[in-house]
């Protein structure tokens, strides 16, 4: 399933395809051989010379992430099998840090606003 820009550069892609042809990224009809030079030419074309198709994963996680996604929902995009591995591109910073610990704050004044839940035990005789 795509959506948004993604979609739009596929659909760009199979209008442009070639009627003999079954791939939708190619060079006049033949496959691309090496995905990491075409890549790397790519990015060189648009000024992101240095960047790897493993940068892109990570930032594909913690956009997802920061967009507010289930991490379940994040793993199933992204192809991690495993958390611990999924952890790993889930980077968190200091803005990250602080918006958690802003969270909390909000969080604790709206509890102090609700008045106290908890109520003391009676002693018994």
């Amino acid at each position: 399933m795509l959506v948004g820009d993604l979609k739009e550069i596929f659909m760009r892609r199979l209008a442009k395809r070639l009627p003999d042809c079954p791939f939708v990224f190619h060079r006049n009809g033949n496959p691309i051989k090496s995905f990491r030079r075409a890549f790397k030419s790519a990015c060189g074309n648009v000024g992101l010379d240095g960047i790897v198709p493993h940068d892109m994963r990570r930032s594909g996680v913690r956009n997802l992430r920061r967009a507010g996604n289930d991490e379940h929902d994040c793993m199933e995009i992204s192809g991690h099998k495993t958390r611990a591995i999924f952890d790993r591109y889930d980077i968190i910073d200091e803005d990250d840090q602080r918006r958690a610990l802003e969270r909390q704050e909000q969080y604790k004044k709206q509890q102090l606003e609700q008045g106290r839940k908890v109520v003391p035990l009676r002693k018994s005789q």
